[in-house]
């Protein structure tokens, strides 16, 4: 599962990177995670930033305040299920992001973060999909899922899945509702992924209350605890 990643660049390199005409109240984030309203691009509106929650709400839960939420979904189990199929094709959307963190499991109790990031750190997209739905007191609430594939051999070391990206003509294939998303999925992250580099960081980022710029730094190995590994 992919549960934390980064939007690190300036405002103006997104400009320039995805061509918008607006960035809105843009703050980078060195911890973007769950639950947090973080920055993304819709197919109605590709050359502005919109925020949205991150987590959908399940549509069957009858207690909106509590719902469980989602993170992140297999994109083959997005192909499959029927629920997903409107999602699809009219509510794609795109996270803006530079990096992204995993956790590598060593042994049965100790995980190590690794922050994955484009050798020449631009940002790129990662493909979600949005919902609308509306809380207790019936304002309505924008929320995202991500969407992650199989690893590659390159990221499978320390995880079996991770996210799904996009850049150049995959991401704008992605925003374009006229594009069959599943002829294109499998050719997603295959296009950027053997650009990325990736070394191990602080443990300090499991907790979303931290938000610096030591979070992406290359540190020596160390799990959730803070003890240092000798794996890697």
């Amino acid at each position: 599962m992919c549960d934390r990643y980064s939007i690190t660049v300036s405002a103006d390199k997104l400009i320039k990177s995805f061509g918008l005409k607006e960035t809105g109240d843009f703050e980078p984030s060195f911890n973007a995670g769950p639950t947090q309203e973080l920055p993304v691009l819709l197919s109605s509106q590709p050359d502005a930033i919109q925020y949205m929650t991150w987590g959908l709400i399940s549509k069957w839960s009858n207690n909106k305040s509590i719902s469980p939420k989602l993170f992140n979904l297999p994109v083959q189990q997005a192909f499959e299920k029927k629920m997903y199929q409107r999602g699809l094709k009219e509510n794609r959307c795109v996270i803006l992001a530079d990096g992204f963190y995993l956790w590598k499991q060593i042994g049965k109790a100790k995980r190590v973060p690794y922050f994955f990031f484009l050798s020449d750190q631009k940002p790129f997209g990662i493909a979600a999909l949005w919902e609308s739905y509306e809380d207790m007191d019936g304002n309505p609430t924008n929320t995202f899922i991500m969407l992650t594939t199989p690893a590659t051999a390159q990221v499978a070391a320390y995880q079996e899945d991770m996210p799904l990206l996009l850049s150049g003509d995959a991401l704008k294939q992605w925003l374009d509702h006229e594009t069959d998303a599943s002829e294109h999925s499998g050719l997603f992250t295959k296009s950027i992924a053997d650009k990325f580099k990736f070394h191990p960081v602080s443990p300090l980022i499991s907790n979303l209350d931290n938000n610096h710029e030591g979070l992406i730094k290359a540190t020596l190995p160390s799990d959730q605890h803070g003890n240092y590994t000798l794996f890697n």
